[in-house]
């Protein structure tokens, strides 16, 4: 009877364990679910990727490489040349009667570096 006692404890422990365990097992199935679902996206990505790759060949990567950049330039060009004009105009107009020498503003106050 003792022995029957035992085994029966033991598998009601063993039942708790389990019963606490599912909620954590449900969560795994679904985080398996997701990454099986992850996985056939990435090789359906991989597979077009590698459809694309034979279309271009090395000359035309090249063109294609070649006239992004000159559309980048291009398109910084105007701006740069702007922004170049702005600051030697401003530049320009200082002068030795503009400038002024170190002013002191006391002791720092607060949480001031400086």
């Amino acid at each position: 009877m003792l022995q029957r006692n035992g085994i029966t404890d033991i598998s009601s422990e063993i039942k708790n364990i389990i019963e606490k365990r599912q909620p954590l097992a449900k969560r795994v199935e679904k985080v398996e679910t997701h990454l099986t679902f992850l996985q056939q996206h990435i090789q359906q990505l991989i597979k077009q990727r590698n459809n694309f790759l034979p279309e271009l060949n090395d000359a035309q990567i090249e063109e294609i490489i070649e006239n992004l950049a000159i559309q980048m330039i291009a398109s910084c060009t105007p701006k740069r040349i702007e922004n170049e004009r702005r600051l030697n105009k401003m530049l320009d107009s200082i002068t030795p009667e503009k400038l002024h020498s170190e002013i002191d503003f006391g002791e720092p106050v607060g949480c001031e570096i400086w």
